[in-house]
């Protein structure tokens, strides 16, 4: 049956507008190919661009060799290699005292938090650790230097995790890759040019920091945390949990600490990094007190408690947080006294 002229008019208009959406979807995987996702699977990988890590230890085939003890290493900078040794130090004695192989993956990342690490956890669905360890505190305490109407529990008042929350929440039902690319491009976009109205990621702006002692993050990092537990215990992976380890000397001034007349020993960065000292130290207890309290509701966690463990002088520290090669050490001794043989 032949087509009269309008039905072959709506047939060339819609084929036409398939092929643009086709054009537009093509390039908008391409975007993402080029950072590293899939091309075919992009609408579900997104994930791999936000976290490489994440990306290159799903390569590895853990499973084929049974005998070596694979640990996950969750976290900020703290663990690091660019920022301390405990990585290396951990795996050296590990393999020494357990007389295997023992294999470090480690996850961390600068500025990233424990939602950071819930979704990293997340995505490594297809492997198997004989130990999960999480070590988070500091970074979150950014989320805090807001106004309390402008807190959001899931952090996406920082547009970092509003786009990484948007690709989580839709994932497992997107199917076009468009959509979601032009709202990362825009974000990223205004983020440069200083109009997205998002805290920034990492050093506060000024006005904000009168906000930051009121720790709006408490619950936040508490679901966070146990997220991170109910899977581990879906998977039946022991997890280390530990409160966060700082120094605040008495005599700290940005000034001082500029002028490098505290006593740490690299002064590599100042607290205002995260906020008003008294601020981070107030939102840091908090964390600390929410990692204890799930380690009393989940006594199959392995809870160490760094902070007390960890003698408070510049020995052990480089700033608030990040440690000295001593500190590495002693950070990775209070770990071998708790993990299991």
């Amino acid at each position: 049956m032949k087509l009269n002229l309008r039905a072959k008019r709506f047939l060339f208009y819609a084929l036409y507008a398939l092929f643009l959406v086709l054009l537009v979807e093509s390039g908008a995987r391409a975007f993402w190919k080029a950072r590293g996702v899939p091309f075919f699977t992009a609408h579900r990988k997104i994930y791999r661009s936000f976290y490489p890590t994440v990306s290159s230890l799903e390569r590895r085939p853990l499973d084929k060799d049974e005998e070596c003890f694979d640990v996950l290493m969750l976290g900020g900078s703290v663990l690091h290699t660019e920022y301390g040794g405990i990585e290396h130090v951990l795996r050296e004695r590990l393999t020494r005292t357990r007389g295997q192989c023992v294999r470090v993956h480690n996850t961390s990342a600068a500025a990233h938090t424990s939602l950071d690490s819930y979704y990293k956890y997340k995505h490594l669905s297809g492997k198997r650790f004989d130990l999960v360890m999480v070590y988070h505190g500091v970074n979150e305490v950014r989320a805090n230097n807001c106004k309390p109407s402008d807190f959001q529990e899931d952090y996406s008042h920082l547009s970092w995790y509003k786009l990484i929350n948007d690709f989580e929440r839709k994932a497992d039902s997107r199917w076009l890759v468009f959509p979601y690319t032009v709202e990362f491009v825009v974000l990223k976009v205004a983020g440069r040019l200083g109009w997205s109205g998002f805290l920034p990621t990492h050093e506060p702006e000024p006005e904000s920091l009168e906000y930051g002692c009121d720790v709006k993050t408490k619950a936040s990092f508490r679901r966070n945390l146990e997220g991170i537990l109910e899977i581990a215990s879906e998977r039946k992976e022991p997890v280390l949990l530990m409160s966060f380890a700082f120094y605040l000397p008495e005599d700290y001034t940005k000034e001082h600490f500029e002028n490098r007349k505290l006593d740490y020993t690299v002064h590599t960065f100042p607290v205002e990094l995260w906020g008003k000292p008294e601020c981070v130290v107030a939102a840091i207890t908090a964390h600390n007190e929410v990692a204890a309290e799930l380690a009393r509701q989940y006594p199959e966690v392995i809870f160490v408690d760094q902070d007390r463990l960890i003698p408070k002088d510049g020995r052990h520290f480089n700033d608030l947080c990040h440690l000295t090669n001593e500190g590495c050490e002693r950070f990775v001794d209070n770990l071998l006294d708790a993990i299991p043989q």
